[in-house]
């Protein structure tokens, strides 16, 4: 028999077991010889090497270990030597590989496999209707493998794993941190975790567990013990342990159960598979011997390279198995055939659900050939619960205590009272902030933090400018230039008009003679830029041209005036002496500060690179918010804080701007105790207002003063109209001129015409005049 030190006690009763044999059992018939030796229970290849010095020793058969490794290890040997291999404590399920089958042959379990406590377990699912669990094992035989079968099961069932973790074990247990699979089983959304692992390491991830919060109302642990750990599965447990789970075998009492116990009161009794393995080769012994067959043991050698078996070793795992299956059998007496302490038929091996309450284990289940018998009115849950729901909401049924702080209180400063708020938090004296938080690295090591509310940064406020007014500031949609321009186009075009139409005026309106003088040329180039109209229009194609280009030059600069000269009277002209952050740092005429103790002077504070650190020595720290915007009212003075809040500020004190881009942006979310359970869920629900919009339309809700807003609210500070110069009306003025040029040109061909033509006119005048008076006096002339 191969033990562990662990279970070193046992050998006591093997002791008793053989004795029983020998003088009670078949005395004078049958003389066993029970060989116990002793390997780590962690330390495969010591079990193999003691199962070796054992089969070339002699033996007839082997009992034991308990690790799964060292008997998949040992049984390769035992079944190539054809000795029986029996393991009383550990599952003999055959692994799952994509190779060759090993060999089993020689190899038998008293046990259930792995695939029997994962039955019982679903069943638990299927009662509660849990559709859904978080896996979290040792990286052991007994953790990966009834997981994984569990797994297996779910998939079938349509179950979902919303988390697998394994842990490695150590041989110190302090050393093992288990935060990192506990937080992802925590915001994987289950509330079911099934737990396999040793005891001890269990002890240890509930402690961390508790910590989390995950031990509370709404939780549920069901933990798998392997039947290797039940002799230290009734121990007690803390009490955050209350409403714990329990699945383990269920160990039924044989004929000489009550012989055992008696003879060995502090024994475990499913300790006692080790005397019922030996009693089962006992009696296979004896059956062969009744059957006429000699049992004759041989030394085997199992490290040499041989073919050279025990030949009786097949008939002897013949018989143990015959008596292994007809461990109920009844004699011709009405007597048990074979009496062991325990139930050998693995198949209708029950399992106990037990459930730890106020210091005790209560069995509130059993579970046996498939079928579960339940009492609900003895479970009780994390926090006393008697249902429990695999997902949904760990806020259900919660009383959660905010916490926030008095902005009215003016003993104490905003600074000191966001600290008090993040120690209230970090201390779990509350659950959840009221008001949103930077979220920052420092803080995020205190306390737990929602997803983002909002992203923003900080901003200057400052006072705004007064809107300077000066008596022609009518005049100011035109540049100075343009104007003197229009004057002087005008000029032009009075002086063209005037001196184009005298000719044809004279010819065609005598009577109007003087219409188109150089004051009535002035009165109508200006009744034109004025759109009033004039008394009279020019005739000559010359001056209708400069007329016509006149009237549409007047039409696009009235136009453009008009245009200009509404964001003159609609928008003040805001100069703000400060833009940025930059050029708040490099004057020394505006002080400026933030709240004392805040994020932003933390932010000052911590940072090595400009502006910031050149600002440093001149950073005011002001009691409060309202103590900075009152100080920002007054003047010289800006003040640095969350963008939001200045939106809201300014947009009830309308003598108040911001002013440059954002900096240090950042962000803002709801603050919850540490390792707080709910911070999952909270971010769920606020991430879906967020997308929807609605935290963007109740922030513009927040900013506005009794549903209206200041004044260019939405508008950059620096906004204002824009001077027309003569360089957006250069076209203009060069079309003015290029006709005036053209006008000139025709004028002087019109001159030159008329003049040939009135020469022509005037020396035929002269000629008939002087006819007529040489006529009249009897003058001869001759023509030159």
């Amino acid at each position: 028999v191969i033990i562990p030190n662990e279970v070193a006690t046992v050998e006591k009763v093997l002791r008793t077991t053989e004795h029983f044999i020998n003088h009670t059992l078949f005395s004078g018939k049958i003389r066993v010889s029970v060989e116990v030796v002793y390997a780590s229970n962690n330390n495969p290849f010591e079990n193999m090497k003691k199962g070796c010095k054992l089969v070339e020793e002699g033996v007839v058969a082997v009992i034991g270990p308990l690790q799964y490794q060292a008997v998949k290890s040992l049984q390769w040997i035992l079944s190539a030597r054809h000795i029986p291999f029996i393991v009383p404590l550990v599952s003999a399920a055959r692994p799952i590989t994509i190779f060759k089958k090993p060999n089993f042959n020689f190899l038998r379990s008293m046990v259930p496999s792995n695939n029997m406590i994962t039955r019982a377990l679903s069943s638990i699912f299927i009662h509660y209707n849990w559709k859904s669990a978080a896996l979290l094992g040792s990286n052991t035989d007994f953790g990966v493998k009834s997981l994984t079968e569990f797994t297996i099961y779910a998939l079938k069932n349509h179950w979902k794993i919303r988390s697998f973790e394994l842990i490695e074990t150590k041989y110190n247990l302090t050393t093992i941190d288990v935060d990192d699979q506990l937080r992802r089983i925590k915001i994987s959304g289950s509330r079911v975790i099934v737990l396999a692992t040793d005891l001890k390491l269990g002890e240890v991830i509930l402690k961390k567990a508790n910590e989390l919060s995950m031990l509370s109302k709404g939780w549920a642990w069901i933990m798998l013990i392997d039947v290797t750990e039940m002799s230290d599965f009734v121990s007690a447990m803390p009490k955050y342990a209350d409403g714990l789970l329990a699945v383990a075998v269920t160990v039924k009492r044989g004929i000489l159960f009550e012989y055992m116990t008696t003879l060995h009161p502090n024994l475990q009794p499913i300790l006692l598979k080790y005397v019922d393995a030996i009693l089962a080769v006992t009696y296979a012994i004896n059956n062969l011997i009744d059957d006429g067959i000699t049992i004759r043991s041989e030394s085997l050698v199992c490290t040499a390279e041989t073919t050279k078996v025990w030949h009786q070793g097949l008939q002897l795992l013949q018989k143990i198995d015959q008596i292994l299956h007809d461990s109920k059998a009844i004699d011709r007496n009405g007597k048990v055939k074979f009496p062991f302490s325990t139930n050998l038929n693995v198949q209708d091996t029950p399992f106990e659900i037990s459930n730890y309450n106020n210091a005790n284990w209560i069995k509130v289940g059993t579970w046996i050939n498939n079928t579960l018998e339940w009492n609900k009115t003895l479970t009780r849950f994390p926090g006393g619960s008697s249902t429990l729901l695999d997902t949904g909401s760990a806020l259900y049924g919660q009383h959660l205590k905010v916490v926030a702080y008095n902005v009215k209180q003016t003993k104490i400063s905003d600074g000191e009272k966001w600290k008090n708020l993040i120690r209230t938090l970090k201390f779990g004296k509350a659950d959840i902030g009221g008001v949103p938080l930077t979220i920052t690295p420092s803080l995020e090591k205190e306390i737990d933090f929602t997803v983002s509310i909002m992203d923003g940064g900080k901003k200057i406020l400052i006072k705004k400018p007064e809107p300077q007014f000066f008596l022609l500031q009518c005049f100011t949609p035109l540049d100075y230039p343009v104007w003197l321009m229009i004057i002087g186009n005008e000029n032009k075009a009075d002086y063209l008009l005037s001196q184009h139409n005298v000719q044809r005026w004279i010819q065609d309106h005598q009577e109007q003679i003087h219409a188109f003088n150089l004051s009535n040329s002035i009165w109508a180039t200006v009744s034109a830029f004025l759109q009033q109209g004039g008394d009279a229009t020019p005739r000559s194609v010359a001056a209708r041209l400069v007329t016509v280009m006149w009237w549409l030059a007047c039409t696009i600069i009235v136009s453009t005036y008009t245009a200009n000269l509404a964001a003159v009277l609609t928008a003040d002209k805001l100069k703000p002496e400060i833009t940025s952050l930059t050029q708040l740092s490099q004057q020394s005429n505006i002080k400026y500060g933030t709240v004392e103790g805040g994020a932003t002077m933390d932010f000052f504070n911590t940072q090595n690179y400009e502006p910031y650190n050149s600002m440093k020595p001149y950073l005011i720290g002001v009691h409060s918010i309202t103590e900075g915007i009152e100080r920002v009212k007054r003047g010289n003075f800006a003040f640095m804080t969350d963008t939001a809040i200045l939106n809201y500020y300014k947009n009830r004190h309308c003598t108040i701007m911001t002013v440059g881009e954002e900096f240090l942006v950042v962000s803002n979310a709801l603050g919850l105790s540490s390792n707080s359970p709910y911070t999952r869920e909270i971010s769920a629900a606020l991430l879906k207002l967020r997308i929807n919009g609605y935290i963007k339309k109740e922030l513009q809700k927040w900013y506005k003063y009794n549903g209206e807003t200041c004044e260019n609210f939405n508008q950059n500070p620096t906004a204002s109209y824009k001077t027309i110069g003569i360089s957006h009306l250069a076209g203009v003025f060069f079309l003015i001129g290029a006709v005036i040029l053209s006008s000139w040109a025709y004028v002087i061909i019109e001159w030159l015409y008329a003049s040939i033509r009135n020469g022509r006119k005037l020396a035929k005048h002269y000629k008939e005049a002087l006819v007529s008076y040489c006529d009249d006096r009897d003058v001869s002339y001759s023509p030159i």
